[in-house]
C-alpha cells in the first residue's frame, strides 16, 4: 500500500482493516537513519480471499487524513519478470504497428 501518512503506525492499519478480516502480519516501510515512515507498507491477511476482495475494491482508504492506495505486491523476482512481460508485450505492439515495408530487420528479444 502506499500512500501512508507519516504518523500512521502499524496499530492504526490494523484498527482500520481488521474490520475486513484477520491480519496475519503488518510492515511499514522506515527510513533506517531515523526510523520516519516512507510512505509505504504491506499487509498480510491470514485469508486470501480477504485481500482480494480488498484489492477487487479498486478504492483509495482514508486512513489518518491521507488517501491510501492498496495494490497487489509480489516478491521481487516475480516483480521483475512482470515488468519485462509487459515490455515485451509493448514492443510487440509496436511492431505490428510499423509498416510492413520497415519490418526487414533480424532480432532478438532478451
Amino acid at each position: 500500500m502506499g500512500g501512508l501518512n507519516k504518523a500512521t503506525t502499524e496499530a492504526c492499519l490494523e484498527r482500520y482493516f481488521s474490520k475486513l478480516g484477520e491480519i496475519e502480519d503488518i510492515l511499514i516501510n522506515r527510513n533506517m537513519e531515523d526510523g520516519t515512515s516512507r510512505g509505504c507498507g504491506f499487509l498480510l491477511f491470514k485469508n486470501h480471499e480477504v485481500a482480494q476482495k480488498l484489492l477487487a475494491q479498486n478504492k483509495h482508504h482514508l486512513i489518518d487524513g491521507s488517501y491510501v492506495e492498496v495494490k497487489q505486491c509480489y516478491e521481487k523476482s516475480k516483480s521483475k519478470a512482470l515488468k519485462q512481460e509487459k515490455k515485451t508485450e509493448i514492443m510487440i505492439e509496436n511492431f505490428q504497428k510499423m509498416p510492413q515495408e520497415q519490418r526487414n530487420f533480424v532480432g532478438a528479444i532478451l
